[in-house]
């Protein structure tokens, strides 16, 4: 939460030039909405204002577990920023903690994501102090790399935000913006290993359905013997798919391929009993000429249906 500042606003703001160097994101957590971050950030200033006193990290999901070092302190251990040769004041910290960012997995698992670091003054208002990022040093390490995740860019924003209360304060009569400042890494997974290990599987499980329309149109057993194991097969892929994901209240895509999947399976289990009915009837040619009309129609609409979905 932030703390109120109740001094008169000056005449311009205080400019504090905030930059970010990404180290490393050690863990991501789909589940949690989280991940693990190491990092440096600095300010570089010229005011009276002291912006490394009381700026805090407004996602991190475990303050009191945040470790936060300043580089250059006093020989008691307090930090000190330094004087630059132009005048200004500069202090650096190495930050390791975990922060929060709520990830979008409606295009699971073709997904893209974003992880921010999103920083704010504890005690001063916009009209005060404002934030600018230095864009100029700000960087991501080339040696930087999240687990099954290609890094696209690195970006900042700078905003400000104005809380719709008064945190039980009486003494604020208007509620004012904070500056933040936000840097952020954009994200997504390698195509290609993707597709191979999520709708490659459940593509040959579907394949192995149709094998159905290969058997006798009589042998009604066996179809459904290999259309059940499909299923099987199929709901136990899905499980252990669904796993990396948190509950939510709508579908993404990797759920549709699957329910896709399913509904192929159910319509080739119908197919079979048809076909088996008209052999019963010793209409033979119609059960064959079935087969052949259900497993094409099926083939182009379940592979289109997921380059449809995929396109969409």
């Amino acid at each position: 939460m932030f703390l109120p500042c109740l001094v008169c606003a000056a005449d311009a703001p205080e400019d504090v030039k905030v930059g970010l160097y990404w180290n490393s994101v050690p863990t991501l957590d789909l589940r949690t909405d989280s991940y693990a971050a190491d990092f440096y950030i600095w300010f570089v200033w010229r005011g009276d204002i002291d912006p490394t006193r009381q700026f805090e990290f407004t996602n991190v999901v475990e303050p009191n577990n945040l470790v936060k070092i300043p580089a250059y302190t006093k020989p008691t251990g307090e930090p000190e920023p330094q004087i630059l040769p132009d005048g200004s004041k500069y202090q650096t910290y190495h930050v390791q903690g975990r922060f929060t960012q709520a990830f979008a997995l409606d295009r699971f698992p073709l997904d893209r994501q974003r992880l921010v670091i999103a920083v704010e003054d504890l005690t001063y208002e916009a009209d005060r102090m404002r934030y600018t990022a230095d864009r100029v040093d700000s960087a991501a390490s080339p040696e930087l790399a999240v687990n099954g995740w290609k890094i696209e860019r690195f970006f900042s924003h700078e905003s400000l935000y104005t809380y719709p209360s008064h945190f039980g304060d009486s003494r604020i009569t208007q509620t004012r913006p904070y500056s933040r400042v936000e840097f952020s890494l954009a994200i997504s997974r390698p195509i290609v290993g993707l597709l191979t290990k999520t709708i490659l599987p459940i593509s040959i499980i579907i394949l192995i359905t149709f094998g159905a329309f290969f058997c006798r149109p009589d042998s009604l057993d066996a179809r459904l013997g290999l259309t059940m194991t499909s299923l099987i097969a199929a709901v136990a892929l899905w499980y252990t798919t669904a796993f990396e994901l948190p509950p939510l209240n709508y579908l993404p895509l990797i759920d549709k391929i699957y329910i896709l999947g399913f509904l192929a399976i159910l319509a080739t289990t119908a197919a079979s009993i048809a076909s088996s009915r008209l052999c019963r009837r010793d209409r033979h040619q119609h059960a064959e000429h079935l087969d052949r009309l259900a497993f094409w129609t099926m083939l182009a609409l379940y592979f289109g249906g997921i380059g449809l979905l995929i396109a969409i």
